[in-house]
């Protein structure tokens, strides 16, 4: 079967074919679903059960999405996108890479085994490949989806190495900045984030990566996990090993303001290199020799975000020299 038909105003081309039913009622079903105008195509190769009851499918999934990015320093323009390769023409998926993908394209392809029913997926199994400038990060997950009243998502994502600055370059190049700082790639990460919980009644949401690239400096043993609920993210965990040997440890609650993504929870900070930390977190700014030498800690209640940074029963020690107290930074010009 070949058909073409227009979903939420979106033009689809659908092609699929099957074998005989056995038995049992179970055939096999090749097919391509190609969304053109966001240039995404979906393949399946796989069983289909209970097609007289509650259909069942057991199989492949490939799913495909390709377009082209901006010139440096230039906006995308309408029309510019590139589309997927063509699918097989039996339906047939394809493992095979598209070839000669340039450096100006931004390609993303998740495959593995799909468990299917009319309220219910799973993939036990996945991987993603992501080529975006001429580089290439894979992630390897799992995730369940539950599509009743209140959808519901669980997910695992681990890789060992992700560049977070040029995924959210290509994910929004109209707005991406050419060296984006710490500030505005966290920012960036947090919009999305509640963005995703915005989409789903229910979810939660491990990550788990070797090293990652953010603000232009590397980030390790990243190991984090998430809630949403209700358009609220929960921070159940977070941990990594910052810039300059240092460490932080936190969790809290995400929500968003009237000027922007704000977390609000305890952080435990400690390290050797204060300066190394600062200079990634808040930009190359002066500081005294002093503040620079020997270890650090510092604990607190925090509030920050929508260019306000609020430390609430802080202490810690710098330098030998232990403090207490509260800190209101207001951001801006």
């Amino acid at each position: 079967v070949t058909a073409t038909y227009d979903f939420a105003g979106r033009p689809q081309e659908l092609r699929f074919s099957t074998g005989a039913s056995d038995a049992e009622g179970v055939f096999r079903l090749k097919s391509a679903l190609r969304d053109p105008d966001r240039n995404t195509i979906y393949l399946l190769e796989g069983d289909v059960a209970g097609f007289r009851d509650k259909p069942s499918y057991d199989g492949a999934m490939i799913m495909r999405i390709a377009s082209a990015l901006p010139a440096e320093g230039a906006a995308p323009q309408q029309g510019q996108a590139q589309k997927p390769a063509e699918a097989p023409a039996d339906g047939a998926p394809s493992a095979e890479p598209n070839p000669g993908a340039e450096a100006n394209l931004s390609a993303f392809e998740l495959k593995g085994e799909l468990k299917a029913t009319p309220d219910h997926a799973e993939l036990p199994a996945f991987e993603i490949a992501i080529h975006s400038k001429g580089r290439s990060q894979m992630m390897k997950g799992k995730l369940a989806l539950d599509f009743g009243a209140d959808a519901k998502a669980a997910g695992e994502l681990a890789a060992s190495w992700i560049d977070v600055d040029t995924l959210l370059a290509a994910a929004a190049p109209a707005n991406a900045q050419s060296e984006p700082s710490t500030a505005y790639v966290l920012n960036a990460a947090a919009e999305r984030a509640l963005d995703a919980a915005a989409s789903v009644g229910d979810g939660a949401l491990t990550v788990k990566l070797d090293q990652a690239s953010i603000g232009g400096d590397l980030v390790g043993a990243l190991d984090l996990a998430v809630a949403a609920e209700d358009g609220v993210v929960t921070v159940e965990r977070l941990n990594a090993e910052l810039p300059g040997e240092n460490r932080i440890e936190a969790s809290g609650r995400l929500t968003r303001g009237e000027g922007g993504p704000v977390f609000e929870g305890p952080i435990k900070l400690e390290g050797s290199k204060l300066k190394t930390l600062a200079r990634w977190a808040a930009g190359d700014r002066e500081m005294s020799g002093q503040a620079t030498v020997g270890a650090f800690t510092l604990s607190a209640k925090t509030t920050i975000g929508a260019g306000n940074l609020m430390l609430d029963d802080a202490s810690g020690e710098l330098s030998g020299t232990k403090f207490s107290g509260a800190l209101h930074y207001r951001g801006g010009e």
